[in-house]
């Protein structure tokens, strides 16, 4: 805790970054070119052996087939069914061709189109970047010219959010999995993961358990499938049940049980470092690492508790993490006996401050846990820990949870440097937010608290005041801009000098400054789209508006014979601010027609430059594409009309 701690995020479009410092200070800064992504190499899929699926064959040998040939895949059905399974098995058939993969496993928190674009980033370019906009991340995209095979696991974004997934990543294939069918026909193939027939199941549970059914348990095959529905991972838990009820003589009755109680006497009979792991991940809600078993128990031998927990089918594997299946955590939650958070955070502190610290989720599932106890006074110290490993690893929306929990509980336990500590974070969280009320009331209580609130104020009145007589005058939104720059670089700089103080009196200035001039983290001037803008091809456009942030354009191109040629609702984009995306129409370019039929459309992305000014350009397409690229339009005058 002696030293300071740094991490870099990249914010909205990519021109701001802030740095968090140890003491819960920070400072922002504007970085010229935006983000500055660099591309990072993924390696090759490595042969992993398993055993094959029962009944998937087909279906594996089609869905790998339709990605080698670049064709997006969805695979759906319900929970239980294989989906991930079938996915995996896909991977494994596709590891001999040496296929690159950004694999994206589902976290502690359901999936939104922001959230993986924030991962996507960190897989392909190892950078964080909090909110992404899709503009600037499209153009990014486009310059780094990715090609790869994205598989995500229980991706449930509906449509329209698919489609905006796909059209960002054009030079990628994609895998998903999903509960529901959410992919358009014309935009890849979806395939329903149906339970296994009787035949299948029968095979499956053959091979579980290294015999034919036989007896009792072939008299009763018809039930067992009625039960299971024919869902694999249930066949997985009755074999391990039927495992488990032949090493007890005089108890085959029990194979009658319904399944649910079936997998309640699995639990009953697992070892007590295993039961442990299970009933921690019941009480924190997540799927953990081996790594941390011991830690979240207080039992050392709860480390090697993995094998006996999917030997019984009560977890699943995916990927490093290990889940609760939906039957186990139904009969953990049957009983009030719920996971020690005291234990837990005891175990974590030591872990958060090594080279692969735990996963900032379950540090903030268990600091909730320990502040609904009352236990503050800890919860404050864990979540203080904590903070940097959320930033480290880019996991902002847990780090605005973790600052928002720590004040509660330093608050409530009163003691003053927690209190501090979390005011500043309240601070730069709220600014990364763009929520510079919020950031201003934090920097003022911090004021208050360390004694400092006379002088603080009256810097603060003089930025106050200065920023809004600037917006008074005709050059209102220029003149604050300019002004808000100034105030900015100054609270910098004192942020950058030191701690305390001297970073209270830097945050309400810039605070104070920012409120009045009415101004966020923006990338510059927002003129809009509207007016006239042109290529260095001979064409212009003259965009108009048709709604709140939608855009259409009219194509003027210059002809040497035959007159110009004018197209009508040639470009169509939504967007706001410096940033719209949207379609443009393509022509042939090689026909001695004066002014062609439309042949088809690509996606256009368009951002503003921060003069405004100019724009950089971005046209992909599926098919060919003479004029698909980047470029740079100019904003201009009217043009003359065509003659």
């Amino acid at each position: 805790m002696h030293h300071i701690f740094r991490s870099q995020i990249a914010i909205g479009d990519g021109n701001f970054q802030v740095q968090v410092n140890m003491d819960g200070s920070s400072q922002f800064g504007r970085v010229q070119g935006g983000v500055a992504l660099q591309v990072r190499e993924l390696p090759p899929l490595a042969p992993a052996i398993r055993p094959d699926l029962v009944g998937r064959d087909a279906l594996v040998e089609q869905v790998a087939t339709d990605l080698m040939r670049d064709k997006n895949v969805q695979l759906f059905g319900p929970p239980g069914v294989g989906r991930s399974a079938v996915a995996e098995a896909v991977l494994r058939r596709l590891s001999a061709a040496q296929v690159r993969v950004a694999e994206i496993r589902p976290g502690a928190q359901p999936y939104t189109l922001a959230s993986l674009y924030q991962r996507l980033v960190q897989v392909f370019f190892g950078s964080e970047w909090h909110q992404p906009e899709e503009a600037v991340l499209r153009l990014e995209i486009a310059r780094a010219g990715l090609r790869a095979l994205i598989m995500i696991i229980d991706c449930d974004l509906d449509r329209d959010e698919i489609n905006r997934l796909l059209g960002s990543f054009p030079g990628c294939a994609f895998l998903l999995t999903s509960h529901r069918q959410t992919l358009s026909a014309d935009a890849g193939a979806a395939y329903e993961v149906d339970p296994l027939t009787p035949d299948q199941a029968r095979q499956l549970l053959t091979r579980e358990l290294g015999s034919d059914l036989a007896g009792r348990q072939n008299l009763q095959w018809q039930e067992v499938y009625r039960q299971t529905g024919g869902q694999v991972q249930r066949l997985i838990e009755h074999a391990a049940f039927v495992k488990r009820v032949s090493t007890r003589p005089g108890q085959t009755d029990l194979i009658n049980l319904p399944i649910i109680e079936q997998v309640a006497d699995l639990v009953a009979g697992l070892d007590e470092p295993a039961r442990r792991v299970l009933l921690a991940m019941s009480t924190f809600g997540l799927a953990l690492k081996p790594a941390v078993f011991a830690a979240v128990t207080g039992i050392p031998a709860a480390a090697q508790a993995a094998g006996e927990l999917l030997a019984t089918g009560l977890v699943t594997d995916e990927g490093p993490v290990f889940s609760i299946v939906p039957d186990a955590a139904t009969i953990m939650a049957r009983d009030d006996e719920r996971s020690s958070p005291t234990v837990a955070a005891d175990g974590l502190m030591p872990l958060l401050e090594t080279a692969d610290p735990p996963d900032a989720h379950l540090v903030l599932a268990v600091a909730k846990a320990l502040h609904a106890e009352g236990n503050d006074a800890y919860t404050a110290r864990l979540v203080r820990i904590a903070i940097p490993v959320a930033v480290t690893a880019g996991q902002v929306e847990v780090w605005f949870q973790l600052v928002a929990l720590g004040a509660q509980a330093a608050t409530s336990s009163r003691r003053q440097p927690d209190l501090a500590f979390f005011l500043k974070e309240q601070h730069t969280s709220a600014l990364v937010r763009g929520d510079t009320a919020a950031a201003a009331a934090a920097l003022a209580a911090l004021g208050v608290l360390l004694g400092e609130q006379h002088h603080h104020a009256a810097q603060a009145q003089h930025a106050v005041h200065q920023a809004a007589e600037h917006a008074s005058h005709g050059a209102a939104r220029g003149a604050a801009a300019r002004s808000s720059g100034r105030v900015v670089r100054q609270g910098r700089r004192l942020l950058g000098a030191g701690h305390g103080a001297g970073g209270v009196t830097a945050g309400v200035v810039l605070v104070a400054a920012l409120v009045a001039a009415g101004l966020h983290l923006t990338s510059g001037p927002a003129q809009g789209l509207g007016g006239f803008w042109s290529n260095t091809a001979a064409a212009s456009y003259n965009f108009t508006a048709t709604g709140s942030g939608t855009y259409t354009a009219v194509q003027t191109v210059r002809a040497t014979t035959g007159g110009d040629c004018t197209r009508p609702d040639d470009v169509k984009v939504t967007g706001s601010g410096n940033s719209y995306h949207g379609t443009i129409k393509l022509y042939p370019t090689n026909t001695q027609v004066a002014c062609p039929s439309s042949v088809g459309f690509a996606t256009i992305t368009i951002q503003i430059a921060a003069n405004g000014q100019s724009a950089h350009v971005v046209l992909v397409a599926n098919g060919a594409c003479g004029d698909c690229g980047t470029s740079t339009w100019t904003r201009g005058a009217a043009q003359p009309s065509p003659t």
